[in-house]
């Protein structure tokens, strides 16, 4: 099932530092005129109108992964999975 096995990533999100927010434009112009193909922009902010829109990628993995898995953030109620120092260190 593809479904099972596909994993998510997001500039900004987990770690700013493995996808910096600045990288959004980026992003962004892969698409072209994401405004017009699909009614979202960035602000001069990077962030996205409307709110509550999600950028990134989905791919297809052999291994679970989760942005949380790299990022340092202890308190963070959006956690859904243990920080993985191995991991993260394997991305430096």
């Amino acid at each position: 099932n593809l479904i099972e096995n596909l994993v998510w990533m997001s500039p900004g999100s987990g770690d700013a530092e493995i996808w910096a927010l600045q990288q959004q434009k980026e992003l962004f112009s892969l698409i072209g005129n994401v405004k017009e193909e699909i009614g979202v922009e960035l602000n001069e902010s990077l962030l996205m109108i409307p709110t509550k829109s999600i950028s990134g990628i989905a791919f297809q993995s052999e291994k679970d992964y989760r942005s949380c898995m790299v990022c340092r953030r202890v308190n963070c109620h959006y956690r859904s999975a243990p920080y993985d120092r191995k991991l993260r260190d394997s991305l430096e």
